[in-house]
């Protein structure tokens, strides 16, 4: 069985700088385009972290988003 990968909370992510967001939010993004090439390569194990990681990717950019607001 494929084991489960835990993304940080909005709580946690909220804890964090901006920059480090941006960050986090671009490595995640080039983790994306990784699984995206080995689901197509057909090696990916997993489909469901292609959806996670996009989940991930939005929850980083609501939070970005808030803190910009909130200026």
């Amino acid at each position: 069985m494929a084991e489960k990968v835990v993304f940080p909370t909005p709580n946690d992510l909220r804890t964090k700088t901006t920059d480090e967001l941006k960050t986090e939010l671009a490595e995640a993004r080039v983790k994306l385009a990784n699984l995206r090439f080995q689901h197509k390569m057909s090696s990916l194990q997993n489909i469901k972290l292609l959806q996670a990681n996009r989940k991930y990717i939005a929850r980083i950019l609501t939070v970005i988003k808030e803190k910009e607001q909130e200026i």
